[in-house]
């Protein structure tokens, strides 16, 4: 069955706000993967792709469905998509997301993944606030928890 988590880029992410939001996403992904998540590059093979415009990853095996690709360059009304289908890789996705709400602000995304979500995704947003000491943070979050 199908799962998809929506955002937007609404404009493009200056260099210094990406490379905060690479401090702590490459956090995340290292810690997913010893944690056991299978994660590969969009295509679901090696990797996950980091650079200085971009983060692209995927579930591997049975564990992929569509690439995550989250991009600092804003590409035509800048509206983005990621079906997941609950595989064990959205979790990794709902967290790059929420880490990008915070980091970024809403002048830069706009994230409806948010938006009613159950209390285990609360605990997710406490957990990765804490996990990562994501310093200063948890006042900017407090809109979302």
């Amino acid at each position: 069955m199908g799962f998809t988590r929506y955002w937007t880029i609404k404009k493009t992410i200056p260099h210094d706000k990406w490379d905060s939001f690479l401090k702590y996403a490459n956090s995340i992904i290292e810690y997913s993967i010893s944690d056991g998540i299978p994660l590969g590059d969009g295509s679901g093979e090696g990797s996950p792709e980091i650079d200085k415009d971009s983060i692209e990853l995927n579930g591997v095996d049975e564990d992929s469905y569509e690439s995550f690709s989250f991009k600092r360059v804003r590409k035509g009304n800048g509206w983005e998509f990621c079906k997941t289908a609950h595989k064990p890789y959205d979790r990794v996705v709902y967290e790059l997301l929420y880490l990008a709400s915070i980091v970024l602000g809403e002048e830069y995304l706009e994230c409806d993944t948010f938006n009613n979500e159950e209390s285990d995704d609360i605990k997710i947003k406490k957990i990765l606030l804490r996990d990562f000491k994501i310093d200063g943070l948890l006042e900017k979050s407090n809109k979302l928890l």
